[in-house]
C-alpha cells in the first residue's frame, strides 16, 4: 500500500497515526506537483485532498475517516482483555481527535 500525505495535514495524520498503531508498512509519498488541480491526482482523488491510500490492487480510496474504516475492516485491532489494555485502546481511539486538534482534547 501506499499512503499520499502531507505532513501538515490533519486528516493524512489521523491515518498515519493508525497505519503505525496497526504496524502496516506503507509507503508514504507526497503528492504530485500541482496536486489539487492535476489530473492525474483527481482521477485517484476527487476531492483534490490528501490523504490518499493506493491499496495493493491499485484502488484509491481518499477521504481520512473512509480510510481510517477501511484499514480497521482489514486489520482489525486486537481486544487485550485487561483493564490496562482497555485504556490504552481508549487512548489510541482518542488520537485522531488530537490530530484534528479538536478543543477540549489534553494528553
Amino acid at each position: 500500500m501506499q499512503l499520499i500525505s502531507l505532513p501538515a495535514s490533519p486528516f493524512a495524520t489521523r491515518v498515519r497515526i493508525a497505519l503505525r498503531a496497526k504496524g502496516l508498512d506503507v509507503e508514504i509519498v507526497p503528492p504530485p506537483s500541482g496536486w489539487p488541480n492535476d489530473r492525474g491526482f483527481r482521477d485517484i482523488s476527487p476531492t483534490g485532498r490528501v490523504p490518499v491510500l493506493i491499496l495493493d490492487d491499485g484502488e484509491a480510496v481518499w477521504e481520512s475517516a473512509v480510510i481510517l474504516e477501511l484499514l480497521e475492516e482489514l486489520f482489525p485491532r486486537r481486544r487485550s482483555g485487561t483493564r490496562a489494555g482497555a485504556a490504552a485502546g481508549a487512548r489510541g481511539r482518542s488520537l485522531p481527535d488530537a490530530a484534528d486538534g479538536r478543543p477540549g482534547y489534553a494528553p
